[in-house]
């Protein structure tokens, strides 16, 4: 009995292991890259990875595909997926993911703004009101709408001061800070996540207004998929059926609050823009 016994656990042990088996054999992996932008994207292998990287695993695993996730430099990264050397990129917006094939639903909104040390009392109130500030501003990273006022005052090192490529948020924040610059524009949650790591949330602060929302091109981010896979279609829409679906019975809200964050919402971004839309009159001018 005992034999028998013994034999029945082995065979149903050699078929659990067989089927374990052949389901990794069947899983597939798709690499998506970027470069660290918490905390939408964080540190690959970290305890909490970024937004869009758990929603993009939560998403896929469904559909027994594994996201592989690794941190190049940005320019690598777009260049890599239009290439096909990476199957994606994530948290691009309309002009970066150009090229490539994206969901027909955005993944999240970003909503970016002007911050300044606390203790000064300047705001931001328009293009006129630059005048009174040192702007910084990271070298060769897109921040439109001030985009042309970088370019056309970078000379003067009173209005404005460009810090090399290789400088993070987190360095411009530590500077912004310590009064070395008195406004900066970034994204507001990747400064919140930055000031806490740094201990520095008392010292920044906005500079008048909840938020610049600057237009969906710039804000609705997306993770784009390469145009050399051919199984990229499927990839985008898989992925926009799943952010729907998260959205829609709050399981992507559950992502965002594990990092302390309320997701923006449409409505509550166009809201918002029609508040602040003439705080960026004439800045391409």
């Amino acid at each position: 009995m005992k034999k028998t016994l013994l034999t029945i656990t082995l065979a149903l042990c050699a078929i659990g292991f067989s089927a374990n088996a052949e389901e990794a054999a069947e899983k597939e992996i798709i690499t998506i890259v970027t470069d660290a932008w918490c905390p939408y994207v964080c540190e690959p292998g970290a305890e909490q990875e970024g937004i869009l990287v758990d929603l993009a695993r939560e998403v896929f695993a469904e559909h027994n595909i594994e996201v592989s996730y690794k941190t190049v430099s940005y320019a690598r990264a777009i260049k890599g997926v239009i290439d096909g050397d990476f199957d994606g990129l994530f948290a691009g917006n309309s002009e970066e993911v150009e090229g490539m094939v994206v969901p027909e639903n955005y993944q999240m909104i970003s909503i970016y703004n002007i911050f300044k040390p606390a203790d000064l009392e300047w705001n931001y109130t328009g293009k006129a009101s630059l005048k009174d500030v040192t702007f910084g501003a990271i070298d060769g990273v897109d921040i439109w709408p001030f985009d042309k006022y970088i370019e056309d005052n970078k000379q003067d090192n009173k209005l404005v001061q460009l810090s090399a490529s290789a400088e993070s948020s987190k360095n411009m924040l530590q500077k912004l800070a310590k009064g070395r610059i008195t406004a900066f524009f970034d994204d507001a949650n990747v400064v919140a996540y930055y000031l806490k790591e740094l201990g520095l949330t008392e010292k920044v602060k906005p500079a008048g207004q909840a938020g610049l929302p600057v237009g969906e091109e710039g804000d609705f981010l997306y993770i784009g998929f390469s145009p050399k896979n051919p199984k990229s279609e499927e990839y985008a829409k898989i992925l926009s059926e799943g952010t729907k679906n998260f959205t829609e019975d709050g399981r992507f809200d559950k992502i965002f609050a594990k990092y302390g964050i309320t997701r923006i919402t449409e409505e509550e971004y166009y809201e918002m823009k029609k508040k602040t839309e003439k705080l960026l009159e004439g800045l391409q001018d």
